[in-house]
């Protein structure tokens, strides 16, 4: 997969788990948690949504890694 269809899979993921974020424009570069209020059972409750709708394999260890939308599109593009 490319970058941008990466992309917008995990914001369709994110919209599972946080379906108020449509019509938001999600920045790449900052902090995921901070742009959509994310508290903690929703930020694994979206890291579950990745590994069921992208079939991503992200160990626990390396999702709590992640800061910004760009940190998981390119988790997930080169794995």
């Amino acid at each position: 997969m490319d970058y941008q269809h990466t992309r917008d899979e995990v914001v369709r993921a994110m919209r599972i788990v946080s379906p108020y974020i449509d019509g938001i424009d999600v920045a790449d570069d900052e902090p995921l948690r901070d742009q959509l209020k994310l508290d903690e059972e929703n930020w694994q409750n979206f890291s579950a949504s990745l590994r069921n709708n992208l079939h991503a394999d992200i160990p626990e260890e390396e999702f709590a890694r992640f800061t910004t939308l760009r940190d998981i599109v390119n988790y997930v593009t080169s794995h």
